[in-house]
């Protein structure tokens, strides 16, 4: 298995793309107030009460990873991961402990309600995916991991048989710009400037075995209907 740090990339973002964004956003969480009775939703904690909607950031960065070169269609996991900087693999890692956290790969997922997971769903049918398990498509090894009996049984049994397809999963939105501790901090770069991250742990499979990055995507907000996309910011690769 290879690891790779990654350094950043920016791309400028294009208003129509966001005005979709949160447009099927809005439809979602319209929908679902609908269908819930008018009921009012729970308040969120104080760090994230002026955050934009997960809903609206999710329908962006899933836009965003459509664009790919290598052609392979997208599937997305609905579950949110935990926005915890220090997550940045699905992988069970243990040979990197300095740079990759074993406790916290042990649980990705954040504790939601079944409404949150449900919105996410929704979303992912209307941008016409298919949703998948991330952890599931982790099985299938990396493609650099040394060839041997127990790896071609690992490969037959999780990676796909013929083509291939990218395995994504989106973190639930955080405060701040790009951070992995002890490895890569923007903080102080955007100090003083309201921004909010986006986790993307993505893989790609294939008959060959899968290639995993974890990054951060980055927008700014002065309030949940105004959101402006920065960068995107790579971190690591797991081969």
């Amino acid at each position: 298995m290879a690891f790779t740090l990654r350094g950043s990339s920016s791309r400028t973002a294009s208003a129509p793309l966001l005005a979709v964004a949160l447009a099927l956003a809005l439809a979602v969480v319209g929908g679902a107030c609908a269908a819930g009775g008018g009921a009012a939703p729970p308040t969120p904690p104080p760090d994230s009460a002026r955050l934009p909607a997960d809903t609206t950031l999710f329908a962006a960065v899933v836009h965003f990873l459509e664009d790919d070169p290598t052609g392979a269609p997208l599937r997305v996991d609905p579950r949110p991961l935990r926005p915890d900087p220090a997550l940045v693999t699905l992988h069970d890692v243990t040979v990197v402990p300095e740079r990759v956290d074993p406790e916290v790969q042990a649980r990705p997922f954040a504790d939601v309600d079944a409404a949150v997971v449900a919105r996410r769903s929704e979303l992912i049918e209307r941008l016409g995916r298919l949703e998948t398990d991330a952890l599931a498509d982790a099985r299938c090894p990396g493609v650099l991991v040394p060839p041997g009996p127990a790896v071609a049984e690992r490969r037959r049994r999780h990676c796909p048989t013929e083509g291939s397809y990218r395995s994504a999963a989106l973190a639930l939105p955080r405060p701040g710009p790009p951070y992995w501790p002890g490895n890569v901090d923007e903080r102080a770069r955007y100090a003083g400037v309201d921004v909010v991250s986006v986790r993307v742990i993505i893989r790609h499979l294939s008959e060959a075995g899968s290639s995993e990055r974890s990054m951060d995507y980055v927008f700014a907000f002065t309030s949940e209907d105004d959101v402006r996309y920065l960068k995107r910011t790579e971190l690591l690769v797991v081969e």
